[in-house]
């Protein structure tokens, strides 16, 4: 059986880890009013439920392949913007039937808890945490610009940046953030200053940020991104779980 319930109300009631389900639990916790599509054995349980976690993405959550089936007849065949989602990793072929056009890939999730984290040798650039303020005055790479748009510069979660030139080069994002733990992403290094360790300074940052907050830090990297992979556990983040992608483009 499908319902369909405010998100924030699924806070506390999925039985879910709130950790490895970290997205999942945000996107509940960021977007409380929006729609998620649940769905519920004969015997009333839960079995999973589809999350909006806006700008066109999804979060998937299932136990059965009943209820993956159930949800995945919910997600749009058509959407101007395409659409993402990620999904258990071994609903993967009942993913790849039902949507023959999307592109799909995999993310290997890591967790960094205080006694994982490796620190790096210090870095000569000079790594400042981003206000709004900030990034209108060193953010001109037309990349780090788009970054930028969508991340949270004035919460509590960290954004930082490593400057060199009097621009911003290379960014971390950590605002996406719940009681338990912050994701993580959005790291991207402008072209010309790649391989000067520079990502994994600012990832370093936002991490040692996190893990201060009493949160532990989650990093998820494409399974064949082998730099992201490194640079992750490098820092001591330790591979959990996989995950699934799916990406349909409009």
């Amino acid at each position: 059986m499908i319902d369909n319930v405010p998100q924030g109300s699924l806070l506390g009631t999925l039985p879910i880890d709130p950790v490895l389900q970290a997205h999942a639990w945000i996107g509940c916790r960021q977007r409380p009013e929006a729609r998620a599509q649940v769905w519920y054995n004969i015997r009333g349980e839960f079995e999973g439920a589809l999350l909006d976690c806006e700008w066109a993405t999804y979060h998937l959550v299932a136990t059965t392949r009943d209820a993956l089936l159930a949800l995945l007849e919910r997600l749009p065949q058509r959407s101007p913007l395409g659409w993402r989602i990620t999904f258990p990793e071994w609903a993967t072929r009942d993913v790849a039937e039902k949507c023959p056009r999307a592109r799909i890939s995999y993310e290997v999730l890591h967790l960094c808890r205080t006694g994982d984290y490796l620190p790096p040798a210090p870095h000569d650039a000079e790594i400042v945490r981003l206000t709004p303020e900030m990034a209108d005055r060193y953010i001109f790479d037309l990349e780090l610009v788009k970054a930028a748009s969508g991340m949270a510069l004035d919460g509590p979660g960290p954004v930082f940046a490593a400057l060199a030139d009097g621009q911003a080069v290379s960014i971390a994002d950590g605002a996406t953030m719940s009681e338990y733990a912050a994701i993580v992403q959005g790291v991207y290094t402008v072209p010309d200053y790649r391989r000067r360790g520079l990502g994994r300074a600012v990832v370093a940052r936002a991490t040692e940020t996190i893990l201060s907050l009493g949160r532990v830090a989650v990093y998820a990297a494409d399974y064949v991104n082998y730099p992201s992979l490194g640079l992750c556990r490098a820092l001591g983040y330790r591979p959990v779980a996989v995950a699934g992608l799916a990406e349909l483009e409009a």
